[in-house]
């Protein structure tokens, strides 16, 4: 009777009677050690070939393992092919693109407009998952530059990455690299990547997969769109953070099968995939002669994901770990007792409802529409909004037209400066009636966190979604703001409070990072 040994805690457990017949009669035996001291031990006796490994969750039955192993069986005639055939997990009608060696291949899939794929030498589904972003993580320029120069302006971010990923992947874990690439706007760019990628993972020589955003949508860190591909189509199956023993099989058990004895040693449970990158929000001085970090999104992505989140000089140097800030906004800590405005001594809304002017001020997706949409049209405020109009002289037109015909009006536009508010207080006087201010005090952070939120969400239905705004708003915003005053005109200016006013569902999906 045909036996193998796997030793693994939590890899694929194979039928061995399935792949039989593809194999040659000579042994082999192969031997992976886990870079934390958990070994990995694939003995076969009747194997010329090292039996690629597989994983299933608990509740596969023996035929649907088998029909799995076929599958795996086809992957493998194709990677030492120069055919056009790709991996099962590219079930799209997408077109594919191969650069072959003798021993790796190459698969390139446009999964959408802003998420590419790249799958490399051929990495079969796993339920450990090391992840990592590319740039000054995994690899860094050759000149120096921030920005690399051609496709072969690059080298490893330190010696000891090649290492560490190759033990990593002798551990069990699938490498995968999840990288923002916003810079890819036309195919010389793109392909120069490309290029790029393939030349790294050969210099790797080990089976990885790339996700890949060049857009602004859901496959963009901190948002994990490229995560959920990854867990529901790119990883053959395989259920992340699962350790499949055997249908009925549990550690240190023998299970025998109709043609052969598979034994199943499980050295501990299976440890959490992680993800590692230099997005990390860390702060100016963080190390000696380091500059503040350009952003948290790493960060922020492995906690969407609840996954341990490692900075580089951490995971390879095993430095200490450094002090962060999330950016000044965490949308989990969002004060639940602020009041909507202040001062409160005096009434959002007229007790009398005499005619007035009031002017918003604030960031794009503040909440200045929802806000007046929920407070002052319901009153009968004349709804004015540059967005739908499109140009300010169309805004003073129709406010001047509603106040003409003796209506209050609320101005919904950014108003940044006193030269833009100007003209709504100049309207309000030269009609004798008050114009006041409602300063929407939300941070830029909460600003672009709502703003990626309201373009991408889930929840809530299209009819609810907007157009992103480009991130040049917010700096033009900032270069023009001036702080609204009485002084400008108004008989009061409030400050109006972001208070979250919506569906417990929506705030559990709102309070997710987007920016």
């Amino acid at each position: 009777m045909d036996k193998f040994v796997i030793r693994d805690k939590g890899t694929a457990v194979y039928l061995y009677n399935s792949v039989k017949n593809l194999l040659q009669p000579t042994p082999t035996t192969m031997i992976r050690n886990n870079r934390a001291a958990i070994s990995t031990k694939i003995t076969t006796t009747s194997a010329s070939k090292t039996v690629s490994k597989r994983k299933a969750n608990n509740e596969e039955s023996q035929e649907e393992l088998e029909v799995a192993i076929e599958k795996k069986v086809k992957i493998t005639q194709t990677t030492t092919s120069t055919s056009s055939s790709i991996h099962p997990f590219f079930s799209q009608s997408v077109s594919a693109t191969t650069s072959t060696s003798t021993h790796m291949q190459m698969i390139w899939i446009q999964k959408s407009d802003g998420f590419l794929i790249g799958s490399f030498n051929n990495p079969l589904g796993r339920a450990k998952i090391a992840a990592f972003d590319l740039d000054s993580t995994l690899i860094a320029t050759k000149s120096g530059n921030v920005h690399p120069k051609d496709a072969h302006d690059w080298k490893w971010w330190h010696h000891s990455v090649p290492k560490n990923l190759r033990e990593l992947d002798e551990s069990g874990y699938k490498l995968v690299l999840i990288t923002n690439q916003a810079g890819l706007k036309n195919s010389t760019k793109l392909n120069a990547f490309k290029t790029k990628v393939t030349n790294v993972l050969s210099g790797l020589a080990l089976p990885a997969q790339i996700l890949i955003s060049t857009q602004v949508d859901q496959y963009r860190k901190p948002l994990t769109g490229g995560w959920e591909w990854l867990r529901d189509e790119g990883n053959d199956g395989v259920k992340i953070g699962r350790s499949f023993l055997g249908k009925g099989i549990t550690e240190n058990e023998s299970c025998s099968y109709e043609t052969g004895s598979i034994m199943l040693v499980a050295d501990s449970y299976l440890e959490q995939s992680f993800y590692v990158g230099d997005a990390a929000g860390r702060l100016a001085g963080w190390k000696a002669g380091h500059k503040k970090d350009f952003s948290c999104t790493d960060r922020k992505f492995a906690e969407n994901l609840s996954l341990t989140f490692h900075i580089p000089e951490e995971f390879f140097l095993g430095e200490p770990k450094a002090a962060f800030d999330w950016g000044g906004f965490e949308p989990k800590k969002l004060p639940k007792n602020s009041p909507l405005f202040t001062p409160t001594t005096t009434s959002l809304v007229p007790d009398d409802r005499h005619q007035e002017v009031v002017v918003l001020v604030g960031y794009p997706a503040c909440g200045k529409s929802q806000f007046a949409s929920r407070w002052l049209v319901p009153k009968g405020y004349v709804y004015v909004n540059q967005d739908t109009l499109k140009t300010k002289d169309k805004c003073v037109a129709a406010a001047t037209k509603a106040v003409k015909e003796g209506k209050s009006v609320v101005i919904d536009n950014t108003n940044p400066d006193s030269v833009t508010r100007s003209a709504y207080i100049d309207l309000a006087k030269s009609h004798h009636i008050p114009a006041r201010c409602f300063w929407f005090v939300a941070p830029e952070a909460l600003a672009r966190h709502n703003n990626a939120y309201r373009a991408l969400r889930k929840i809530g239905g299209n009819e609810n979604k907007r157009e992103m705004v480009p991130g040049m708003a917010y700096n033009v915003y900032n270069g023009k703001f001036k702080e609204p005053e009485v002084g400008e005109g108004f008989v009061e200016v409030k400050k109006v409070n972001f208070v979250w006013d919506g569906e417990e569902e929506e705030k559990k999906e709102w309070e997710r990072w987007w920016y």
